[in-house]
């Protein structure tokens, strides 16, 4: 028997109470079944949004998904969606229901989801109500449309996406027949948001099976990037998954296989981006491991963005242990390696008599001689120069 935290079970009682069944429903309840916890949980009911407000009209709530029947319950820190039953209306767009119709029965509000996984409800008083052979689906971790599959991608396209998310993300397998109507109908992937396209992009790349749903939904991906050599992508497949759940090193090694330029249509964000294309850059250009090599590359690179190329070049199976360790044994003696760690700074090249452009031009001299330990950074010795360059 599935037990539900206090706080869901508080909520469905208290519509209960008020003569409304009420489950949680979805995702939730799949987790539940493979013994995970879940991230956040859906609540579901016969009564309307009205009646909703009307039984919590005593907490804090947020309405903005009001005309699609939902109103959030915020308490303890946690956000609750409780939605009424509803059915869906025709789908003009591809995207959404043109209208929705409340007053329908659990049963109804179950057959509009898109997979059986995500298609069950449960309350502690009532059960679990599975139509659609949820459970057998989920024991043998396979993803089914509810319904026909080129009926419910038709809907909303975005479900095309989301059945690779879901191989990636619970590492089920889709049926035939679901795989299928996907491949057939992934052009209509144009009619989604760039912004949910970059969403569910970067939730797919930081599950953990990833590099499976990249391979079993290749010809999905297509509709996405374009056409790509599929031998790049499957080597791209295999670079993420060596990777660490990064999402601008799996971006970087994704862009192996389909450039980088998809990091601006999908409307990526700019220090994800910037990031993505560094390493992208950096992963085939060859880095050595001696003392000065590393020193520079810290200098070029930073810290934190070298430390994700070394991730990077690792997941590509490039050798990079030696020059790991020289930086690792560098940052634990504190070498200097950028202008802020120069024992002088531009207050002390102004004093010296330099001027303008000329400080950071003599800050990156000293800089460049302490890195190839011509000196000491010791200020001493640095001021002195400063005032021999004037």
């Amino acid at each position: 028997m599935l037990s539900l935290p206090q706080p869901v079970n508080t909520i469905i009682t208290t519509l209960e109470t008020h003569g409304f069944a009420a489950y949680a429903v979805g995702g939730c309840v799949r987790d539940l079944y493979m013994g995970k916890t879940p991230n956040d949980y859906d609540i579901c009911t016969a009564a309307m949004p009205d009646k909703i407000k009307e039984i919590f009209k005593n907490d804090r709530l947020v309405l903005t998904g009001e005309k699609h029947g939902t109103v959030t319950l915020l308490k303890d820190g946690s956000t609750y969606e409780i939605t009424s039953f509803r059915s869906d209306g025709a789908y003009s767009d591809a995207r959404r229901p043109d209208k929705v119709c409340f007053g329908v029965s659990i049963e109804n509000d179950l057959a509009r989801r898109d997979f059986t996984v995500n298609a069950m409800a449960f309350s502690e008083k009532r059960g679990t109500v599975d139509i659609f052979g949820s459970r057998a689906d989920i024991a043998s971790k396979t993803l089914r449309c509810v319904g026909n599959p080129e009926a419910r991608f038709s809907e909303d396209a975005l479900r095309i996406l989301r059945l690779a998310r879901f191989c990636a993300q619970l590492g089920f397998t889709p049926e035939n027949e679901t795989l299928s109507a996907a491949k057939k109908l992934a052009p209509l992937l144009k009619n989604v948001s760039n912004e949910r396209i970059c969403a569910e992009l970067s939730r797919l790349l930081l599950s953990e099976f990833s590099a499976d749903a990249m391979i079993i939904c290749a010809d999905i991906f297509k509709a996405i990037f374009g056409s790509f050599d599929t031998e790049k992508w499957q080597k791209s497949a295999e670079y993420i998954n060596n990777s660490p759940q990064q999402l601008s090193i799996r971006l970087a090694l994704l862009s192996t296989a389909v450039g980088t330029d998809f990091l601006h249509t999908f409307r990526f964000d700019k220090a994800t981006s910037q990031t993505a294309v560094l390493i992208s850059k950096a992963l085939f250009t060859p880095l050595a491991d001696d003392e000065i090599s590393v020193l520079h590359a810290l200098n070029k690179y930073g810290k934190k963005n070298l430390s994700l190329i070394i991730a990077a070049k690792s997941a590509a199976g490039i050798d990079i242990k030696s020059v790991k360790t020289q930086v690792d044994n560098q940052l634990s003696q504190n070498a200097c390696f950028s202008l802020k760690q120069l024992s002088v700074n531009g207050n002390d090249a102004l004093a010296a008599g330099i001027k303008g452009e000329k400080i950071g031009e003599a800050l990156s001299i000293l800089l460049e001689k302490v890195i190839t330990s011509k000196i000491k950074n010791d200020s001493t010795i640095l001021l002195n120069l400063l005032r021999d360059m004037v």
